[in-house]
């Protein structure tokens, strides 16, 4: 992997999911961030699997893709989240377990 690709998914973390596993949305990604205080992710995908979330084939190729809830009025802070997540599971968030 060459590049980590973090976005913000503008919607809910639950939406976030139910749209990713829609296979008419013709996305994906490697894993969802919760942006609580219990700062789940969701696994979507197999780290050697290539996602289809950058929208240019040599970046999906080349990356991971983490997709950050948040909205315009709840703007994500993967710091915050992330570090939650760290001190409550004493794992880093690439190998949490998932859903």
């Amino acid at each position: 992997m060459r590049w980590i690709i973090i976005h913000v998914t503008e919607g809910s973390y639950e939406g976030t999911i139910s749209w990713f596993k829609d296979p008419d949305a013709n996305v994906s990604t490697h894993y969802v961030i919760e942006n609580d205080s219990n700062a789940e992710i969701t696994k979507m995908l197999n780290r050697g699997d290539i996602g289809w979330h950058a929208g240019n084939g040599g970046y999906n190729d080349t990356s991971l893709g983490f997709e950050h809830e948040g909205t315009p009025t709840r703007p994500p802070s993967p710091t915050r989240s992330t570090a939650r997540r760290r001190k409550s599971s004493g794992t880093s968030p690439t190998s949490a377990t998932s859903r």
